[in-house]
């Protein structure tokens, strides 16, 4: 998350994507990324393993210029392109759509959560994405997604074929209120 409403617990959000590209950059690790996000895509687009994800971006305001030459973003509908370097939203393998998410096999699975709005739905399009990482079946997903009624675990550690694994809050819709 790279936006405004984070400011109280990160600096400008232009220098995050800066560090955030720095550190994935060559990373081995698969990164799941928000594909509507310019300055996401542009910080994960260091990395040779993307899964790119449309789950949308509501708030706009802090890319207007392109991270890679300082150039006027256009946004002509979903989409958004520098016109001065060509930097542009990638084609998302995962995506968004209404009460489904769509996988890159192209079939559509719905989404029915116990949390509210519209972020929620977002979470869970890049969540099934990382659980097919992980071999787990979007449909097999999305049912247990619904067992979630909380976000009050926030950085849970949890155990995963003897692995540690620390939760982390993908967005907080509370700060957009």
């Amino acid at each position: 998350n790279l936006s405004r409403d984070q400011l109280d617990r990160a600096a400008e959000t232009r220098m995050m994507a800066e560090h955030w590209r720095e550190g994935l950059s060559g990373s081995k690790a698969v990164i799941i990324a928000n594909a509507d996000d310019p300055l996401v895509v542009w910080a994960a687009s260091s990395s040779p393993n993307v899964v790119w994800v449309a789950a949308g971006q509501a708030w706009k305001d802090d890319a207007w210029s392109c991270p890679s030459c300082g150039g006027v973003m256009q946004r002509p509908g979903d989409d958004w392109f520098c016109g001065q370097c060509g930097f542009r939203r990638p084609a998302p393998s995962w995506a968004l759509n209404g009460d489904y998410v769509l996988d890159p096999h192209g079939s559509a699975w719905p989404i029915h959560l116990q949390l509210p709005g519209r972020a929620n739905k977002a979470n869970a399009a890049s969540s099934a994405a990382v659980a097919a990482v992980f071999g787990v079946p979007p449909q097999v997903a999305l049912e247990r997604m619904y067992q979630v009624q909380a976000v009050a675990g926030r950085y849970d550690v949890v155990t995963f074929h003897n692995r540690e694994l620390r939760l982390l809050l993908a967005k907080n819709p509370a700060g957009w209120l």
